[in-house]
């Protein structure tokens, strides 16, 4: 909601609140003492408000959002005089529009219509124009020329810093239909502006790429008149071409207004209003409250709900709909709906997955991820202690995570409108963070299986070779159903046995456990156990062990001396390490007996 539309909202509630008060004589209005005005020696007199002429200058200046827009307010100008075609031609330096219109009429006219900002139209004589202050913008970019029957009017109010709001008026004897406007740029555009803004003259153009008459630029039409176009839907109030991959552009009676916002509408694509939007000045927003609008936006609701029972899987955009209207817009939801929004996929849980209401609201409790443990939100998640939801379900939807109580508040939305039972539990992440971050333990190399202390005794020798003697710490087998290594940052490094294990199967694990090595090596006094963080330090000491060539090679001597450990103890290799020597010994036995048949 804007400021304006809120102080407008809060001022009629306290009106109907005071009356409503003051109706059950709780409230009288009386006037303070002393409020009748002070006598006076005369009648009083009536006098106009005047605009200052510096208010022209900033009518001018200020609504010039850019050069594209004063051009597509020519254009609009063409259309509201009648034209049936409008011709533009630009160069570097300035630029041309002639058009087949009304023209500018009398000089009467000229001096009430054109010499006045402000003067506003009658119903129905203009399909774009209400205050007939458009044709300022492109006074702030060139000094221009107005030429029309026998007048002609020069403008040039010097760029932005000009001199004072002129005009020249002059008759020539013969007449020129229509209206030609020329304009000189107060800065001519460099090469790389001219290529870029009209070598694609229709994306260039793409703010008038649905008026209804012909635009011509360089003498390539850059417009495409709705009815020559394939549209998805048509009612009463708009042409509508869904795309749900691009962004929502909405056009007023043709001409680009704004991007809207995909969230609200549930798809992108263009849409093209067939009766006048209520438009701020700038003509770049809609102004609340808009009749028109307000029936486009139900008519997209309308296909939304039609998608919504069709699909089964839902696009980003349509779950930000969803949320929107069950957590901001305050909309009416039919039975109907609450039962498909009950059953759709818009709750992102810790593992990436997508859960539905139902899922999240109906079974067990509910938690919030809190940024700083994953691997206790994990096992939260996997035992089924909790729904682990994380902040981003909301705020990476346009809905600011402010902690516990906005979260239950959320909750509340949701099983009030969408009909669950009002007894959800909902339990502080920092609970589980608490209980369940100490789960690692160490495992005595007794007590290990045979893989398990090969695996081991092959990771020991490999530390000793590529860690420095102040560097390096002891390596010892753990067990966790958090963690895969974890370390205390100082004197040992636990690696868990299921990645021991591992190690027989090939090249594969060993490069991962190496990588796991080194990553506990970078906490640097600081424990990995539970929660941590990793800093811009931490990321320097892994990014310098693993970019060494003493890393791979490490990786390699990891492998072979666990294939020694394994032949030691009589136990053959499995997974991709079982099949790569079983294809070099074929291969070695081939060159053998190559070489016996060499002369």
């Amino acid at each position: 909601m804007r400021t304006d539309e809120m102080y407008a909202s809060a001022n009629c509630e306290l009106q109907i609140a005071a009356s409503e008060l003051a109706d059950e004589g709780a409230l009288a209005l009386v006037p303070p003492r002393n409020s009748d005005p002070a006598p006076l020696d005369e009648a009083a007199q009536t006098f106009a408000f005047e605009v200052d002429a510096n208010i022209i200058q900033s009518l001018i200046h200020e609504q010039a959002g850019s050069l594209r827009k004063a051009l597509a307010e020519l254009v609009m100008n063409s259309v509201d005089a009648g034209a049936t075609r409008v011709d533009l031609t630009i160069t570097h330096d300035g630029f041309t529009v002639a058009d087949d219109g009304r023209g500018l009429g009398s000089q009467a006219e000229i001096r009430q219509y054109f010499g006045r900002f402000g003067a506003a139209h009658q119903k129905g004589d203009a399909r774009f124009g209400r205050f007939r202050v458009g044709r300022g913008q492109i006074m702030s970019y060139a000094r221009t020329c107005w030429r029309s029957g026998v007048h002609e009017l020069r403008v040039d109010v010097g760029g932005n810093n000009g001199s004072a709001a002129t005009y020249s008026l002059a008759t020539h004897v013969d007449e020129q239909p229509g209206c030609i406007i020329t304009g000189q740029f107060y800065r001519p555009m460099s090469l790389v502006e001219f290529n870029y803004y009209f070598s694609h003259c229709g994306g260039y153009f793409g703010d008038i790429q649905f008026i209804d008459i012909p635009v011509f630029l360089n003498g390539i039409q850059v417009n495409t008149p709705p009815s020559t176009v394939t549209w998805d839907y048509e009612d009463d109030f708009a042409w509508y071409r869904f795309d749900d991959k691009a962004g929502l552009r909405i056009f007023n009676l043709g001409v680009f207004v704004m991007d809207g916002d995909r969230a609200k509408a549930g798809t992108g694509g263009d849409i093209v209003s067939k009766r006048a939007l209520k438009l701020n000045m700038a003509r770049n927003a809609i102004v609340s409250p808009c009749p028109v609008w307000c029936a486009i936006h139900e008519q997209l609701n309308r296909r939304f709900a039609v998608n919504l029972a069709r699909r089964g899987k839902l696009s980003s955009d349509e779950r930000r709909k969803l949320l929107d209207d069950i957590l901001i817009s305050g909309r009416p939801i039919s039975r109907q709906q609450v039962n498909l929004i009950r059953r759709a996929r818009i709750l992102d849980d810790i593992f990436g997955e997508l859960r539905t209401p139902e899922e999240v609201f109906d079974v067990g409790p509910l938690t919030i991820y809190d940024g700083r443990h994953p691997m206790v939100a994990e096992r939260v998640q996997r035992e089924g202690l909790a729904h682990v939801l994380i902040p981003g379900t909301f705020s990476s939807y346009g809905y600011r995570f402010q902690g516990g109580d906005w979260v239950q508040a959320a909750i509340s939305v949701f099983v009030e409108r969408l009909n669950f039972s009002k007894q959800q539990r909902f339990i502080p992440f920092s609970h589980f963070a608490q209980t369940l971050r100490d789960t690692s333990r160490v495992i005595e190399d007794e007590k290990l299986a045979d893989d398990e202390r090969t695996g081991l005794e092959a990771l020991r020798k490999v530390n000793a070779q590529w860690q420095s003697k102040t560097s390096i710490r002891r390596i010892v087998a753990g067990a966790s159903d958090l963690f895969l290594a974890w370390t205390d940052g100082a004197s040992y490094i636990a690696v868990s046995t299921s990645q021991l294990r591992a190690l027989r199967r090939g090249s594969y694990a060993a490069g991962s456990l190496m990588w796991l090595l080194a990553h506990e090596y970078a906490h640097n006094d600081s424990s990995s156990s539970g929660g941590h963080g990793h800093d811009f330090e931490f990321y320097r000491r892994f990014h310098e062990m693993v970019s060494s060539p003493r890393f791979a090679q490490a990786a390699c001597q990891l492998m072979l001396a666990n294939i020694d450990g394994m032949v030691l103890s009589q136990r053959i290799p499995g997974g991709e390490l079982g099949s790569f020597i079983d294809a070099f010994v074929s291969a070695t036995s081939k060159m053998r007996r190559k070489r016996r048949r060499a002369p």
